[in-house]
């Protein structure tokens, strides 16, 4: 609370009275308005705005953007993801092998396991030749946050049902939400090196194109990358269920 912090050595500034009565409305404040504290005048930063509601959202199931609270149930070790999606599961034991594999996915925080999920999900259900691919890593996003995964040693023709769209590959016009989008990247002689793979909430190569540019401006004006909850709750509105990912909402 905002006495605690008042008292911390680390806070032990002098302070002149102005300065005092600033800070003190500042964080009680913030206290008080929470996430939308970030709406009022003078307090814009969209950066620290998503981060808050992540981190709320993975801690306690709350969404502050649309006030829903959101249960968020997956696999927390390595053995409940081989009973409950074996196919993700038995992609990371033919990267790793089957000791470090756990020790891989166990490491992760919620927040990535979700990602790593939905993702293989997503592909597996493309079409996309996991069976051939070499995990590289997380396909990182510009604020630090895991948006997708990056894949080697596939091709053009490994992609399963994704169509050649807006120079690198997308779901097929059917696929309406919970797409997968395969960005290439090419080495110095021209030759496709590895592909990012990430689920968008909507397919611009669809009817579905508008929400796509929405969903687009809104990543770009908060500074991050489509939650993964929110993309594990398109894909399970497409295909019904993530095997091992379950997401109920309560209003």
């Amino acid at each position: 609370d905002w006495f605690t912090q008042w008292m911390d050595v680390r806070n032990s500034i002098p302070f002149y009275p102005n300065q005092l009565m600033d800070w003190f409305d500042a964080i009680t404040n913030q206290e008080f308005f929470g996430y939308h504290w970030y709406d009022l005048p003078g307090n814009l930063d969209p950066i620290a705005q998503e981060e808050y509601r992540h981190i709320s959202i993975i801690t306690t199931g709350f969404d502050p953007e649309f006030c829903r609270n959101y249960r968020v149930d997956m696999p927390e070790t390595f053995e409940g993801l081989e009973e409950a999606n074996s196919e993700v599961a038995g992609f990371l034991e033919s990267q790793f092998g089957n000791e470090q594999a756990a020790a891989f996915y166990e490491n992760l925080s919620g927040y990535d396991k979700l990602v790593m999920i939905n993702t293989l999900t997503a592909l597996s259900q493309a079409g996309v030749e996991l069976g051939k691919a070499e995990f590289l890593d997380f396909y990182w996003h510009e604020n630090g946050s895991a948006f997708g995964i990056r894949l080697g040693n596939l091709g053009t023709g490994d992609l399963g049902d994704l169509d050649e769209f807006g120079g690198g590959w997308r779901s097929g016009p059917d696929v309406l939400t919970g797409s997968v989008e395969a960005t290439p990247h090419y080495d110095e002689d021209g030759n496709i090196d590895y592909f990012d793979f990430d689920v968008d909430l909507y397919n611009p190569n669809s009817i579905a194109a508008p929400l796509h540019a929405f969903e687009v401006l809104g990543n770009t004006i908060t500074g991050s990358a489509t939650h993964p909850v929110d993309a594990a709750r398109a894909l399970q509105n497409r295909l019904g269920s993530v095997g091992g990912v379950s997401i109920t909402c309560h209003h």
